[in-house]
């Protein structure tokens, strides 16, 4: 009673019309066709995504070893919690979006590091973020910012 009362509270339900299209999709060979299709898509990204760090951001991230999902973790080497915070601001003011880690643990994180999501990024977009990311990097390292 209390988990529907609470379901009740947060969303007042579910569109039915909307949840038998989706179980009729998920249901037919449509759906295996979509994730294989996404999956694809999503590979794609993430060598993209990969690729650019290398390039852009050199030896100052260590990616996490996660070949999966949507987004991936990378901490910054060298950095503390401060410059991270600094290479935020500085992104955000670029037009880069960057996420920290911190906020998903429970207790203090390990290091300094950074959520990066590609799902809903091209490949070129990928790329030309991979290239401010770097710049951003740069910038916050120096010691003039």
């Amino acid at each position: 009673d209390d988990f529907v009362a609470a379901k009740r509270l947060a969303d007042l339900g579910c569109p039915t019309v909307e949840q038998i299209a989706l179980a009729n999709f998920m249901q037919s060979p449509g759906f295996d066709s979509h994730l294989r299709s996404a999956n694809r898509t999503l590979k794609a990204r993430r060598k993209a995504l990969l690729a650019g760090l290398r390039q852009f951001a050199g030896g100052r991230v260590e990616v996490a070893d996660s070949p999966a999902g949507m987004h991936t973790v990378v901490w910054l080497k060298d950095y503390d919690d401060d410059a991270c915070q600094r290479l935020i601001e500085v992104a955000q003011r670029r037009g880069l979006g960057l996420y920290p880690i911190k906020p998903h643990y429970l207790k203090h994180s390990p290091r300094p590091g950074l959520l990066l999501g590609y799902a809903g990024m091209s490949l070129t977009d990928i790329h030309k973020a991979m290239r401010l990311f770097g710049e951003c990097l740069e910038s916050v390292a120096s010691p003039s910012v």
